[in-house]
């Protein structure tokens, strides 16, 4: 079985949990990938090495986690354990209240600012100071065979085919926080370290238990359970994974011209 790294954030604010964190933490296979996991802090500027454990509840199980090293980029923490699993693919999540489906972004931009979440230490900064103010870092998306809108289109309708429906877009618009972050570090340290291993982040809906203590939560809006988050990164993976046909690559490399497959020929040729 392939290895695949899912990245995902405690929870924040007032919410219970964060699926995010489920995802990395409790799914131990997706189809027939392998799962391995890193759970970071909601914070943008780690500043101090802690070493104790931290303990905490999540739907009445104490979940103990070795505290991450604070004074290390998680870009590069990413990377490093990506190359250690030999994953086929890296997958970061994080959690967004205000997101319909699942949004996969594509691209992340130097600059923090929520004034909800941020400390005043974190507010109105650059993320990497090597960078200019407001750089933006586009993913490679080629690499996760997500060339063009038609293939958004075939997520959504191999999710249908799958026996469950999931609206699925494309953003270029991360937000300023914490995934925004995370995201922006990680595509430097892909740079960086000339990483060829396929990257995303996608932004989840909340768990109807993340907002289980927020009476006046829109109960309206879309939920995202483990159960289906699981089924929908099992379509996303398998597509991410699927080899790139000879025939695509040349129409590719040749946009504007009609290049047919041998049967596409053979029925011109008949004709």
């Amino acid at each position: 079985m392939k290895n695949v790294l899912i990245t995902g954030f405690m929870p924040f604010g007032d919410y219970a949990e964060n699926v995010s964190e489920l995802a990395a933490t409790e799914l131990k296979t997706i189809g027939d990938y392998n799962v391995h996991g890193l759970v970071f802090p909601v914070r943008i500027f780690p500043h101090r090495r802690v070493k104790h454990v931290i303990n905490y509840s999540v739907n009445g199980k104490t979940r103990y986690y070795p505290q991450p090293v604070y004074n290390l980029n998680y870009g590069d923490m990413i990377i490093e354990k990506a190359k250690e699993i030999n994953a086929c693919a890296i997958i970061s999540l994080g959690m967004a209240s205000d997101v319909k489906g699942i949004k996969i972004e594509a691209q992340a931009i130097n600059w923090v600012e929520n004034q909800i979440y941020c400390l005043d230490s974190e507010q109105r900064k650059v993320v990497d100071e090597t960078f200019i103010l407001k750089k933006e870092l586009r993913v490679n998306l080629d690499k996760c065979n997500l060339r063009k809108s038609s293939d958004i289109v075939s997520l959504i309708e191999k999710c249908h085919e799958s026996g469950f429906d999931c609206n699925i877009s494309l953003s270029v618009d991360a937000g300023t926080f914490c995934c925004n972050a995370l995201m922006f570090r990680t595509l430097v340290a892909i740079s960086k370290r000339k990483c060829e291993i396929p990257y995303l982040f996608i932004h989840l809906p909340c768990s109807k238990e993340a907002v289980k203590n927020i009476p006046n939560f829109d109960r309206a809006k879309d939920f995202m359970s483990l159960e289906k988050l699981e089924k929908v990164l099992e379509v996303v993976l398998n597509h991410l994974d699927t080899e790139e046909l000879a025939i695509d690559v040349i129409r590719r490399m040749n946009p504007g011209k009609f290049i047919p497959t041998g049967e596409e020929l053979a029925k011109l040729l008949k004709n």
